[in-house]
C-alpha cells in the first residue's frame, strides 16, 4: 500500500452522546457520526475503508459508527447513497477490556463495460 493512498484521522469521544465528528485538508474529507465514548481511529486507502474502537470500560456490545463513505463486508451495513454503518462488537473477556477491534469495508468498485 502506497503512503500516498492512505488516509487517516482519529476521534476521541468523552460522553455517551451523539456526536459529529469532521475532519478535512486538502486531500481528504470525512464525517463521522459517533454514539459512544471511545477511542476511534478512521483508515481510508484506494480500495477500503476501515474503523477501529476501543473502549476503556465497556464489553460485549456493539459501537457503531456511521460513515459518509460507502462499503460493504461483514459490519458494514449501507444506510443511503451516501452513508455506511460500521458495526463493531467489542470484546466479551474483561481480559480484553480497552483492546482495539477493526472492521474493515470493502468499496464496490464500478466496472465500465464499453460497447463498440
Amino acid at each position: 500500500m502506497a503512503w500516498l493512498t492512505l488516509r487517516r484521522v482519529s476521534f476521541v469521544l468523552r460522553n455517551n452522546t451523539t456526536t459529529v465528528f469532521s475532519s478535512q485538508n486538502s486531500f481528504f474529507k470525512i464525517n463521522a457520526r459517533l454514539n459512544d465514548a471511545g477511542a476511534y481511529l478512521f483508515n481510508e486507502a484506494t480500495n477500503d475503508f476501515s474503523a477501529t474502537v476501543s473502549h476503556p470500560t465497556r464489553i460485549n456490545r456493539i459501537v457503531t459508527i456511521n460513515i459518509d463513505r460507502i462499503g460493504y463486508g461483514q459490519g458494514c451495513i449501507v444506510l443511503s447513497d451516501l452513508t455506511t454503518n460500521v458495526m463493531i462488537a467489542l470484546p466479551s473477556s474483561d481480559q480484553l477490556l480497552g483492546a482495539s477491534v477493526t472492521v474493515t469495508c470493502k468499496k464496490k468498485q464500478l466496472k465500465l463495460r464499453y460497447k463498440y
